[in-house]
C-alpha cells in the first residue's frame, strides 16, 4: 500500500495533474480489501480518503461510460466505508446515469453502431455489474431498485472472441457461469423485494391466504432451483476457488434469500405458526453459514452484512413477542443464534459504530432469551439447581448453552464484555421494553424511514391469531390455558419446549 501511495504521487508529479479518479478508486478499494485481510496497517489505508461529493459531481459532468465505471466503484467502496455516503443513494445515481446513457438496452440500430463486438460486451458487463449491486443494496435496505426489470433489454454476460480463442477458455467459461448465477440471484432477490415487501397493499387486498401461499411457494421453488444450479458449478476446494464459486458463499446467499422471502411484511402479515418455525430455522442456518465464512476469512465486513443482521434482530424480536408457548416441531434455540450473531458483529473493526449498535441490540435479545431458557429448564426439572444466578446471569462463552458444539468459543470484544457484565443486573422486562423502540429507531436511521423492514416493528405488537390450520392441539393446550391468561406470562413463556425434534 505504501508503494501504491508512492506511485500515485509520482503520477501526480510527472503529469502535473490529479491522478485519474478511476485509478484512485481502484487503489482505495484495494486498500480496503488489504485492510480487511489484515495485510496492511489501518493508518496506511486511511491515507486514501475518498471525496464522495467531488467524485459524484465529476461523474455527473462527464456523463459517459467512464463515469459509470467510477460511480460503480464509488458505490462499491461505500459498502465498506462505515462513514461513507448511503450506498442506496449512490446506486440510485448510478442507475439513473445508466438509463440516461442507454446502457440497459441493446443499440437501436446495431448495424450503424460504431462499437465493436468486444466494446458492446464490455458495456453489457458494466451494466450487469451495476444491476447486481443495485439489487443487493435495495434488498438489504428494503427500498426500491433503481433500474426496473421492464426497462432492461440486454443479453446476459457472454464470452468475447478474444476470450473464446484464448488458451484458458475454461477459466472464462467458468467465470461466465458464476457471473450469470450471481445475476440470477440478484434478479430473484429484486423480484422477491418487489412482490413481498414493496407491492401495492390495495392490490393485494383481494388475495386470499391460499393465493399468497402459492406466490410464496413459487418464489421458494425458484430459490431452491437457483441453489441447485449453483451447487453444480461450485467448487469443493474453497481455498483455490473464487469466493462466489464456493459452497459457503452459496449457502449464505441461499438462506439470505429465504429470510427475505419469509420476513414479515404487509403481504404475509398473517403469518402461520409453521411459517414462523421456517423463518427461525432459516435464520439459524444463515448465522451458522455466515460463521463459516467468518472463520475462513471470507465474510465481508460491510453494510450489507450489518444490515442483514439488523433485520434478523427485528425478526427475532418479532418471534419473541408473537410466540405463544410451544410450537410443534420447533427446536429453535434463540440464545444460540443470538450468540452467533454477536460473534459476527464482534469481528467488525472498531470503527464500525453501526455494528456495535446492532451488537447492543443482540445482547439485549441474548439477555431476554437466556433468562427465559433458564426459567423453562427450572420449570421442567423442578428442584434442579442451575449454575445461573436468580437474576439471570449467563455467559456467551459457554458453548454448551449458547453455541453449537462444533463452533469454538469466541473471545469477546471490549463492548461485548461490558454488555455481558452490565446486563446481568438488568431485568428481561426492561430489555423487552427498550428493544422495540431502539430497533425501530436504528432501522429508520440506517435503512431509511420508508424501508419495508420497518413493517417488522409495526407488526410486533399485532396479536392477530395464527392461521387456523396451525393452531395448537386442544389437548396439549388445555392444561396450560389458565396460565396464558396473563399478558405478562405470555412474554415469559417463549421456550416452553425447545427440545422438540425438527
Amino acid at each position: 500500500m505504501e508503494e501504491v501511495d508512492m506511485v500515485l504521487r509520482q503520477i501526480r508529479k510527472a503529469h502535473n495533474r490529479p491522478v485519474s479518479t478511476k485509478l484512485y478508486m481502484l487503489a482505495a478499494i484495494g486498500g480496503a480489501a488489504l485492510k480487511h485481510a489484515n495485510k496492511i496497517r489501518p493508518e496506511i489505508a486511511a491515507k486514501l480518503v475518498v471525496p464522495y461529493q467531488s467524485i459524484i459531481c465529476e461523474c455527473l459532468e462527464m456523463a459517459n461510460v467512464g463515469s459509470i465505471e467510477i460511480l460503480l466503484l464509488l458505490a462499491l467502496y461505500s459498502l465498506y466505508d462505515p462513514d461513507g455516503l448511503n450506498p442506496w443513494v449512490l446506486t440510485g445515481i448510478l442507475g439513473r446515469q445508466i438509463i440516461s446513457l442507454g446502457l440497459h438496452r441493446r443499440p437501436f440500430r446495431p448495424e450503424k453502431s460504431s462499437l465493436t463486438a468486444e466494446e458492446t460486451e464490455l458495456r453489457a458487463r458494466l451494466f450487469w455489474s451495476s444491476f447486481e449491486l443495485d439489487r443487493v443494496v435495495a434488498s438489504s435496505y428494503g427500498l426500491p431498485v433503481a433500474i426496473n426489470d421492464e426497462n432492461i433489454d440486454l443479453p446476459l454476460p457472454g464470452v468475447t472472441l478474444e476470450e473464446f480463442v484464448a488458451s484458458d477458455l475454461r477459466y472464462y467459461k467458468e467465470t461466465l457461469q458464476v457471473s450469470r448465477s450471481v445475476v440470477a440471484l440478484r434478479d430473484l432477490e429484486g423480484r422477491i423485494l418487489q412482490r413481498i415487501h414493496l407491492s401495492n397493499a390495495a392490490a393485494d387486498t383481494g388475495l386470499s391466504r391460499s393465493d399468497c401461499d402459492i406466490i410464496i411457494k413459487n418464489l421458494r421453488l425458484q430459490i431452491d432451483n437457483w441453489y441447485a444450479q449453483g451447487c453444480l458449478i461450485s467448487h469443493s476446494d474453497n481455498d483455490k476457488a473464487p469466493l462466489h464459486n464456493t459452497i459457503p458463499w452459496l449457502n449464505v446467499n441461499y438462506y439470505s434469500s429465504l429470510i427475505l422471502l419469509y420476513t414479515p411484511s404487509q403481504f404475509n402479515s398473517k403469518c402461520s405458526r409453521k411459517q414462523l418455525v421456517n423463518l427461525r430455522r432459516t435464520i439459524q442456518q444463515y448465522a451458522r453459514c455466515a460463521l463459516v465464512l467468518l472463520e475462513q476469512g471470507h465474510l465481508s465486513f460491510n453494510r450489507i452484512t450489518v444490515g442483514r443482521l439488523l433485520v434478523i434482530a427485528a425478526i427475532m424480536l418479532f418471534c419473541l413477542r408473537r410466540q405463544r408457548g410451544v410450537i410443534p416441531g420447533d427446536d429453535f434455540k434463540t440464545t444460540e443464534v443470538v450468540s452467533m450473531c454477536i460473534r459476527i458483529l464482534d469481528a467488525f473493526p472498531s470503527n464500525w459504530i453501526l455494528a456495535q449498535r446492532v451488537s447492543i441490540i443482540f445482547w439485549r435479545l441474548h439477555k431476554v432469551s437466556s433468562d427465559r431458557e433458564v426459567q423453562h429448564h427450572r420449570a421442567q426439572q423442578g428442584s434442579f439447581q442451575f449454575s445461573a444466578s436468580p437474576t439471570g446471569s449467563y455467559s456467551i462463552l459457554s458453548p454448551a448453552s449458547t453455541l453449537p458444539s462444533d463452533l469454538q468459543s469466541p473471545t469477546l470484544s471490549p463492548l461485548s464484555t461490558r454488555m455481558r457484565n452490565n446486563l446481568q443486573s438488568v431485568t428481561s422486562a426492561h430489555c423487552i421494553k427498550t428493544l422495540t423502540n431502539d430497533l425501530s429507531s436504528l432501522i429508520s436511521e440506517t435503512l431509511g424511514p420508508s424501508s419495508a423492514f420497518n413493517t417488522i416493528i409495526d407488526q410486533i405488537d399485532d396479536n392477530e391469531p395464527f392461521s387456523e390450520e396451525y393452531r395448537w392441539d386442544s389437548s396439549a393446550s388445555s392444561v396450560r390455558s389458565k396460565q396464558y391468561d396473563s399478558h405478562e406470562y405470555l412474554h415469559q413463556s417463549f421456550h416452553d419446549n425447545p427440545a422438540v425434534q425438527s
